[in-house]
């Protein structure tokens, strides 16, 4: 969120005329029956040599970005150590800054629970002991009062407890940390006090906000490089590291002795199911076989199951992946009508959630503007949440789907969320056509001077073009790096995520049998969609295979057989599928387009409320085709004859051509 000359800055701001009127003790009174509410520490207390050591500790002057602070030997945390992140050092600037211009108000920095937000809370304190401030913190239901003369704690009989008071223009940094539902004490809301806190999104735990008006901001979610250099750093990483050299051995992973006596044999698992040897049809050819590529790999996927969130990824690593597991699995309990909910109760003015329920293991917050004016962005939580929340709901609750996915449209924060649902909501529409006997409406997309970025002719216009065959499809998942055989008619997914140029690919004939279309669909809800150049390789890869496993076919006037050798032609049509009803898309096709021969560029408009032909969808409408068929109804029966009329038409047109529609494999003989 930061340049690096901006991190310098960070580092070495304070206002040096705020920071040293607050560090000078002739700025602050104290009465002597206003300091007896309160115990001094002895000098062998924890927290007091917690306060000597930090005070006098050099290291914190410098740029600390993306470096640990160790042995923080603070008595109310568990946390000995913590690295800085680089949003921790503008954070730390922001706050000054607001400080400095509203000392009576205070800031709320809030985002995804297991982030480290309260470890945010502990590096301010650092800093502020080192520059000699005075810090009322709040932290496990204790009261600790850092002043020039030393550590002040609560006694034990004494209920009201009066702080000292600055001059004009200081104040007193209060910093607290509150569990879900406890109780904010006055005392922390001292109007002498400038007010710090981190907390989960949750109204109740800031309801400060509305008499105080800090400023309200959100952290971000970590970055890859970030948990990559965390784990590193645990001091659970070397136990894990000799762990899983031990446990590499593919032989082994099958072995329940073997597995019953390994520190997290869920982990093991997990990994098994990533690797290449286990699932080698599957998977590359290569087998990781040092540390370093096992530990990517298992960190890759962690990331993907679990999400940017480190507590949730180190305690899968470090401690129990079945048990973080099964917390999360519990989220997909949650129906759509929770999910709307627990997306709007965080896109409100006053961003809240259930911190105790399961809504923040299913979707997550993340800021992707700044901290001064934070851009608020809502997904799920990782894909494989995504994945696993939509194929539990989907089938049942097809046309609520839609409208989930029209709710999501409306809201500019929830574009990704949006983005993971709309994508297995086209495919199965896709897959799952409920009319066989006609095509998709396509509308043709243009580039002006040839260039890369296409958009279409008229987007007003309701005409389309035919072409895209409406069949059901066989659905068939494989890996980018690993095609499978080719047939016509099939429905090809790549497993890989975000793949570089499309979502899935399917191959038909043109009606005179002499081209092979290769159609390239790429899913989208936003406005402007771009690709990777990548993405080419994969497409020359089909191609070449397309050729390879070309099948002798009749001519257009069924004049004998093409050589089998004789490679029909292969034309590519990019197809982009967006909601119907959204704005105009423009496709930034990478460069290297034209080293492709015979391409076209579409649009295809999917309904949201399109019905599906699935169990689900079939049961419903023979329920209402009953209800319509009693008597009393005789209008709608007749409606409803014309469509089973129109259905066993389509029907029969399907079976006098199925020898034209079968899944024909695109194979030599």
């Amino acid at each position: 969120m930061a340049s690096g000359s901006q991190l310098v800055e960070t580092v070495l701001f304070t206002n040096p005329n705020l920071a040293r009127d607050n560090a000078d003790p002739t700025n602050w009174t104290w009465d002597d029956n206003d300091r007896q509410t309160w115990e001094k520490l002895k000098k062998q207390s924890s927290l007091q040599q917690f306060a000597d050591k930090w005070r006098e500790f050099e290291g914190l002057d410098e740029d600390l970005s993306e470096t640990f602070i160790n042995d923080i030997a603070l008595p109310v945390t568990n946390d000995h150590s913590l690295m800085v992140r680089k949003c921790y050092l503008v954070a730390e600037k922001v706050t000054w800054e607001r400080a400095q211009r509203q000392p009576k108000t205070g800031v709320i920095l809030t985002g995804q629970p297991g982030i480290g937000k309260t470890v945010f809370l502990w590096y301010l304190l650092l800093r502020l002991l080192r520059m000699k401030q005075v810090v009322l913190l709040r932290a496990s239901h204790q009261d600790i009062l850092f002043y020039h003369d030393g550590v002040y704690g609560t006694t034990a009989n004494t209920r009201a407890r009066h702080l000292p008071t600055p001059s004009d223009n200081t104040f007193i940094w209060s910093l607290f940390d509150l569990h879900p539902f406890e109780e904010l004490p006055d005392l922390t809301l001292d109007p002498r006090c400038f007010l710090v806190q981190c907390p989960s999104p949750n109204k109740a735990i800031y309801s400060w906000r509305k008499a105080r008006r800090p400023l309200y901001t959100v952290f971000p979610l970590w970055t890859v490089e970030e948990l990559k250099l965390a784990a590193r750093h645990s001091p659970d990483f070397k136990k894990f590291e000799t762990n899983l050299e031990q446990e590499i051995p593919v032989e082994k992973w099958n072995d329940a002795q073997f597995l019953s006596t390994i520190h997290n044999p869920g982990l093991i698992k997990f990994h098994k199911e990533l690797s290449p040897e286990v699932q080698p049809e599957l998977s590359p050819k290569v087998q990781p076989e040092l540390f370093e590529e096992v530990f990517g790999i298992v960190l890759d996927g962690l990331i993907s199951r679990f999400g940017l969130v480190p507590r949730e990824v180190f305690d899968a690593m470090f401690n129990n992946f079945h048990e973080v597991a099964k917390a999360h699995d519990s989220a997909l309990n949650l129906s759509f009508d929770d999910l709307e909910k627990a997306v709007d109760d965080l896109n409100r003015p006053e961003p809240s959630a259930d911190v105790r329920g399961p809504s923040h293991r299913l979707i997550s917050i993340n800021n992707v503007g700044t901290f001064e004016d934070y851009q608020l962005e809502i997904d799920f939580l990782s894909p494989a949440i995504a994945e696993k929340f939509y194929k539990r709901w989907l089938d049942a609750s097809h046309v609520k789907a839609g409208s989930t996915i029209k709710h999501f449209l409306a809201l500019p924060e929830t574009r990704g969320l949006v983005g993971s649902l709309f994508e297995p909501f086209a495919h199965r529409i896709l897959v799952n056509a409920d009319e066989t006997d006609g095509t998709w409406g396509l509308k043709m997309m243009h580039s002006r001077d040839d260039s890369n970025v296409f958009t279409l002719l008229d987007p007003e216009s309701s005409e389309t073009i035919s072409g895209f065959p409406k069949i059901k499809r066989k659905l068939v998942s494989f890996r980018s790096k690993d095609l499978p055989p080719l047939y016509e008619n099939v429905y090809y997914i790549p497993t890989l995520t975000n793949h570089p140029l499309f979502d899935a690919f399917l191959l038909s004939f043109s009606p005179s049998g002499l081209t092979q279309r290769l159609w390239l669909l790429q899913m989208t809800t936003s406005k402007l969609h771009r690709g990777s150049h990548m993405g080419y390789a994969v497409i020359n890869e089909i191609i070449a295979q397309i050729n390879q496993q070309h099948e002798p076919r009749l001519s257009a006037k069924g004049e004998g057989k093409r050589r089998a050798d004789e490679p029909s032609p292969v034309e590519v049509d990019f197809v982009l599928v967006r909601p119907t009803g959204e704005e105009e898309h423009r496709w930034v096709l990478p460069e290297g387009l034209d080293q492709l021969e015979d391409v076209n560029v579409y649009v295809l408009e999917l309904p949201l409320e399109h019905a599906i032909d699935s169990p689900t969808t079939r049961s419903m409408q023979s329920s209402k085709k009953a209800k319509l068929s009693t008597p009393g109804r005789r209008t709608k029966a007749s409606t409803s004859g014309r469509k089973t009329k129109a259905s066993t038409s389509g029907q029969q047109t399907m079976a006098s051509t199925s020898g034209q529609r079968r899944s024909t494999r695109l194979n030599k003989q």
